[in-house]
């Protein structure tokens, strides 16, 4: 699949460089969404990528689809590319069809029966035709798809302006309802992997737009990154990026059909911490240029912010590991810290 994998995320590259230029992503803050990307996205199937070659799409796992995903992030995508690759996997393995038109994911469980009762809150939902709802049953998921159709929404946008919207589902009907085979611990961990890659590409270009600006930006007649403070922090900032990178992959490798508990909590720690000092190094070096809304730093930094708290904080996953952790045994403890078996 490795083939697959690259060709795919050669793909994004390609269509993001054309459909998905700054003054796109500056067009959908706050709270919009890039339609004729996703019109691409569609075309090409991307969305489908982690579908069965029988559902119509390539056959990579979610771990496999991180190069596409961090591509998104590295061009701040306006469009919910990762909650469609998880919502896909979600319905397809609870038996039900991927809907045509955007598709997102509930961000938290919602119970439901034939139809939906309370509320959760879903990325781009005002831009979707369908929401996969889901709720533990057991050892499983029980799935729903809901027509977005006739919904109460209110709007609403995290620190980033993208749009992270309030359902309001009382008595919401539902298009479908399945039984998916994954646990509880499964879905968030998946999230939390995807949006560990998101972090790792907006770090990336993050720490591209730091470094053409110091060494194209002169004072005193010298580039700033001659001036060693500002090249000391932020080698510092590429080394923390360069480790949230190789926590993120190791999670990859390790993971397959199901994530491997252990080494996403990891790389959702990680990326997390590194997350803030990319972030802080990079405005540091731009100054105040780095805030205004013509520069595009923002675009990325504020993403980060909001990243590391969705799917789980580090301070969560961190809980999350130490009471893994606590529940094991003396003698079962290094054998759970070095075993590379799904956790």
């Amino acid at each position: 699949m490795s083939e697959v994998r690259d060709i795919l995320a050669e793909t994004a590259e390609r269509m993001l460089g054309d459909l998905c230029p700054p003054a796109v992503v500056n067009a959908a803050d706050p709270g919009g969404f890039a339609m004729d990307l996703w019109r691409a996205v569609e075309a090409s199937g991307l969305h489908r990528a982690c579908l069965t070659e029988a559902a119509g799409g390539a056959g990579l796992t979610l771990a496999e689809a991180l190069p596409m995903v961090r591509a998104f992030a590295r061009f701040a995508a306006p469009v919910p590319m990762a909650e469609a690759l998880l919502a896909g996997v979600l319905l397809e393995r609870a038996g039900l069809p991927l809907p045509e038109g955007v598709v997102t994911l509930a961000e938290t469980p919602v119970a439901f029966s034939g139809k939906a009762g309370g509320r959760t809150r879903a990325p781009f939902a005002r831009h979707a035709a369908h929401v996969v709802l889901w709720h533990a049953d057991g050892a499983q998921l029980r799935v729903a798809l809901l027509n977005t159709q006739g919904v109460r929404l209110t709007p609403a946008e995290n620190l980033a302006g993208e749009p992270r919207d309030q359902l309001d589902l009382d008595a919401a009907p539902l298009a479908a309802v399945g039984v998916a085979s994954m646990n509880a611990m499964d879905l968030p961990a998946h999230g939390a992997l995807l949006r560990a890659a998101q972090l790792v590409g907006a770090m990336e270009k993050t720490l591209d737009l730091a470094r053409e600006h110091v060494t194209t930006r002169v004072q005193f007649g010298r580039p700033l990154s001659a001036f060693q403070a500002v090249s000391h922090s932020l080698v510092l900032a590429f080394g923390e990026s360069a480790a949230a990178q190789a926590a993120v992959d190791a999670a990859g490798a390790l993971s397959g059909e199901r994530p491997h508990f252990l080494a996403v909590a990891a790389a959702k720690i990680r990326a997390g911490k590194a997350a803030t000092a990319v972030a802080r190094a990079a405005h540091q070096a731009l100054g105040a240029m780095g805030y205004t809304h013509e520069h595009p730093l923002h675009q990325y930094t504020r993403r980060i912010w909001s990243w590391r708290d969705e799917f789980g904080s580090e301070a969560e996953w961190a809980k999350q590991l130490g009471l893994a952790a606590r529940s094991k045994s003396a003698e079962q403890l290094w054998g759970w810290i070095t075993d590379t078996e799904v956790a």
